[in-house]
């Protein structure tokens, strides 16, 4: 997939079944939502239409923990420098932030996927990945992890041609989604991943090769027992920032209080990042909503019932990993 060319798109965004409101059920029973559901606290999720970003799973009658789904994994051995000196058992892959769950695909997004991923879907491979092969040009290259349903890194990816956007998801009917956009607006500047975020990190992303990492409204995994499933800790930030150049900028957002402060604490804790607001306390650690993430419906809908959404911003500095 390394050389994926920028081919334009037609007949697929012609279709009627491609029309953006083939989208307005895709998930109306919340089985993909990575912040609804009995055990989320968010009420909305700002990167997806209830298509999914890290699903919450499904309940093991006995012991109520989480049963894990088909997650694609592969190998998790990588000679990637984050990984250095931790051993397997640091962030085990048995253990994952997300349970996959396909949920309903409708006839636009499945039309999407047969047509658009073999032009800009990334197959996962242990081989690292030419940003300036895979884009057929040299840019600053912008990784999303979990983006739903594709609506806000769409936007995004509008608005900065100048940028090359890499976004993961694992979910299909968002996937599907975000390829209809792309079809739509004939956008050559994103390309997709399947597959789980860390062994794509450890396995395909070259050192120092970000400009920026966005992960907004992961999935917080409320209960303690699950804890070990979140996303932000600290051996998944230091891949992180293996894969990112000196000064780029880690841009995280959750509309959970508790997971606000656990991410806070955790990335105090990391030596490779700044905070680019001056405040430790939860309350002046955070920034103002950038122009960069997108406000969306759910978010709106938050706001509305009186929700926080707390953004960080840090900045990866000149401590190598």
């Amino acid at each position: 997939m390394n050389g994926k060319k920028s081919t334009p798109v037609s007949d697929i965004a012609k279709c009627d079944s491609m029309r953006t409101t083939d989208v307005a059920d895709s998930g109306s029973d919340d089985t993909g939502s990575g912040l609804s559901g009995p055990d989320k606290p968010g009420t909305y999720n700002a990167g997806s239409e209830d298509v999914g970003r890290e699903d919450s799973g499904q309940r093991d009658p006995v012991s109520d923990d989480i049963v894990s789904g088909n997650s694609g994994a592969g190998d998790s051995g990588t000679d990637h420098p984050g990984l250095a000196n931790q051993g397997a058992s640091s962030h085990p892959r048995a253990v994952r932030s997300f349970v996959k769950r396909d949920g309903r695909i409708t006839r636009g997004q499945q039309a999407a996927l047969d047509t658009l991923w073999p032009v800009y879907g990334i197959e996962y491979h242990r081989e690292t990945l030419d940003f300036s092969t895979l884009f057929g040009r040299k840019a600053p290259c912008i990784l999303e992890i979990g983006f739903g349903n594709g609506d806000a890194l769409c936007e995004i990816a509008q608005r900065e041609p100048h940028h090359n956007f890499v976004g993961v998801e694992v979910h299909r009917p968002g996937i599907g989604h975000l390829l209809m956009r792309i079809g739509q607006h004939e956008l050559h500047n994103v390309r997709i991943s399947d597959h789980d975020a860390v062994e794509f990190l450890a396995n395909m992303i070259a050192p120092a090769s970000l400009e920026r990492v966005n992960i907004w409204f992961p999935d917080p995994w409320p209960k303690k027992r699950h804890h070990k499933r979140r996303l932000i800790q600290l051996p998944f930030l230091q891949l992180l920032a293996a894969s990112m150049r000196f000064g780029a900028v880690l841009h995280l957002a959750t509309d959970w209080q508790p997971y606000a402060q656990y991410m806070l604490d955790v990335l105090h804790k990391t030596p490779y990042f700044e905070n680019t607001s001056s405040g430790r306390d939860l309350e002046h650690a955070c920034v103002a909503r950038p122009d960069s993430r997108p406000l969306t419906k759910f978010e709106r809908r938050g706001h509305r019932k009186g929700h926080g959404v707390w953004d960080f911003m840090f900045k990866r500095n000149d401590i190598p990993v």
